[in-house]
């Protein structure tokens, strides 16, 4: 009897660190690697019902890397964002401009 594979949101659910408390979050490229490594172990199995759980474990990871595609593009814009900031205080830095705390006001 063959059982179905954990759904991806399952498997997520699992990275879960129980008693620290944090979410280990799995990147795509990872995913990516399990889902080929599963497609590798379908192909080279001789027996059928090994291939289909390989194959099935292979579309797991295929929505994990989904789930994850979604997950780090939504942190991505952040990451810019706060880039854009950096870059800007340094060319202020650059350029001379002193924070308005800083200034000395004229006596």
């Amino acid at each position: 009897m063959m059982r179905e594979p954990a759904s991806a949101a399952s498997f997520l659910q699992s990275t879960v660190n129980a008693r620290e408390g944090h979410v280990v979050r799995v990147t795509e490229k990872f995913c990516r690697e399990q889902e080929s490594l599963q497609i590798a172990k379908a192909a080279a199995e001789p027996l059928k019902n090994r291939q289909g759980i390989a194959l099935a474990a292979a579309k797991a990871w295929d929505v994990a890397a989904q789930l994850a595609h979604k997950q780090e593009s939504k942190l991505e814009p952040l990451d810019k964002l706060d880039a854009a900031i950096t870059q800007e205080f340094a060319a202020e830095e650059a350029a001379g401009y002193q924070d308005e705390d800083e200034l000395e006001e004229p006596a």
